[in-house]
């Protein structure tokens, strides 16, 4: 099974309070916040307590982004994975991979595979 498809995998089967915690100790609250369209970074941190839950496209927002986070982690420090969301990609037309998931959600396959060249790299 490819990264990508494990990575696909597990953003499916996790609980969304886990993936919420995990990228909210990793990536902080604002960076998640945004990378799925809330306007509240403090939502995130009610996601992963379990108070709330993201809805619809929020929720899938939410799995995409740690499905780019799953292929990146076993390898990249948290720092690291940080900047490598918010840098120009040249893979992504210098755009930032979390520009990119904010933006247009249907994205995620193009940045994912940006995140796998990174970490074959």
């Amino acid at each position: 099974m490819s990264p990508t498809d494990v990575a696909h995998r597990e953003a499916t089967r996790t609980d969304f309070r886990q993936i919420a915690q995990e990228l909210q100790e990793a990536l902080g609250q604002r960076l998640v916040a945004y990378a799925t369209g809330v306007r509240s970074p403090q939502a995130v941190g009610r996601w992963a307590t379990g108070k709330n839950e993201p809805q619809g496209q929020t929720d899938q927002r939410l799995r995409d982004l740690y499905r780019v986070f799953v292929i990146l982690r076993d390898t990249e420090s948290d720092q690291t994975i940080r900047a490598w969301l918010q840098g120009a990609n040249p893979q992504l037309a210098n755009q930032a991979p979390i520009e990119l998931l904010h933006e247009d959600p249907s994205a995620v396959t193009a940045v994912a595979d940006a995140a796998l060249n990174f970490v074959d790299a």
